[in-house]
């Protein structure tokens, strides 16, 4: 939502977006999903010309290239794609096959059907193409005991995770799985010389998506976040927050107050995320030397604060979501611990 409005707002000369928009668990129409977001997100679209929004109706996100081929006389040319979203929830680990389908072979299948497509198609005309990920896509190196984790500025290298790398990758589950092969795949089908038309990549991985930051150029209030509609930010699906003051958390439990003080988070407020990803765009349509951001010289942004210059714990960061109120969780202590996974051995039984 925040995207949309944020182009809509600061790109007067924007034509039109190409929104793909599903009928949602609530079975709406897609369209009628789209304008009750819009209506429930009155202030983030005061001024903007939503008629420049075309609602592309799917049920999953596979379907984008052929939904748009099927409308190819309404929608006439589209000259970039930023693939912000995989239509997946980080949460859950019993879908990884589905997870990797929508954060990897998506967005491969539709850059593909973007060099690919013949002259008079709609994605004949991309010029760029700017695929989001997460910072949880990290290179691992050293021995046993003393793992290092860098998250470079360069697609992911390998497409396979070794046994060495299940430590950390095991924590991600199928979307971080699918967002780190989605870099390698795209890396290697960028630098194809028989893969079509060749055009820049780039590659944006955000950290903990918070509300907005109090930095000029917003286009919503400081702390604003989603109210849980096109898709929930972090600020309300981590430790499943509240969308509201009234609504009760849907898990009331929390670690122990000192473990989430300590450590080092990452944080990445919605606008700077967003003014990362048009940055990225803009630099793949006009920098001079566009035409080099392809294979392992894709363009790569980490797209969050660095923990060198400043630390930010856990705690600090469940203090920055709208409507978080301690009074409303109970800590974890070794008895309540031992008390849940009774209850859980309990329903598995």
């Amino acid at each position: 939502m925040y995207m949309v409005a944020k182009l809509l707002k600061d790109v007067p000369k924007l034509a039109g977006l190409v929104l793909p928009v599903r009928a949602g668990a609530d079975a709406k129409d897609p369209r009628a999903r789209w304008q009750a977001g819009v209506a429930a997100e009155e202030l983030l679209f005061r001024g903007a010309d939503i008629s420049k929004v075309y609602v592309l109706p799917i049920e999953h996100i596979r379907e984008v290239p052929e939904a748009i081929e099927a409308r190819a006389a309404e929608l006439g040319p589209i000259h970039a794609v930023l693939d912000t979203l995989g239509d997946s929830s980080m949460a859950g680990y019993d879908d990884r096959a589905e997870k990797i389908a929508v954060n990897c072979d998506a967005p491969v299948e539709l850059y593909e059907a973007c060099r690919q497509a013949p002259a008079g198609h709609p994605l004949a005309s991309v010029e760029a193409f700017v695929q989001t990920t997460t910072i949880g896509v990290v290179e691992i190196t050293g021995p046993p005991g003393r793992k290092a984790l860098a998250c470079r500025q360069r697609p992911h290298p390998v497409l396979e995770i070794g046994p060495e790398e299940m430590f950390f990758y095991r924590r991600v589950g199928g979307y971080g799985v699918g967002k780190r092969m989605v870099e390698t795949k795209l890396m290697h089908a960028s630098e194809r010389p028989d893969g079509g038309r060749p055009f820049p990549v780039s590659i944006v991985r955000p950290g903990d998506i918070t509300g907005v930051s109090d930095l000029p150029g917003a286009v919503a209030p400081v702390g604003w976040s989603n109210k849980g509609n096109v898709n929930r930010p972090m600020s309300f699906a981590f430790f499943v927050g509240q969308p509201d003051p009234k609504t009760p958390p849907r898990l009331a439990y929390l670690p122990a107050r000192r473990w989430l003080e300590l450590g080092t988070g990452a944080i990445d407020p919605v606008d700077i995320c967003c003014n990362h990803h048009c940055g990225a765009l803009a630099i793949c349509l006009a920098h001079p030397d566009r035409a080099g951001y392809k294979g392992s010289k894709i363009l790569t942004i980490n797209s969050l604060h660095d923990k060198r210059i400043k630390t930010f714990s856990t705690w600090q960061h469940l203090n920055s979501f709208s409507h978080f109120d301690e009074k409303n969780y109970e800590h974890v202590g070794l008895r309540t611990a031992n008390h849940l996974e009774q209850v859980c051995l309990m329903n598995i039984h």
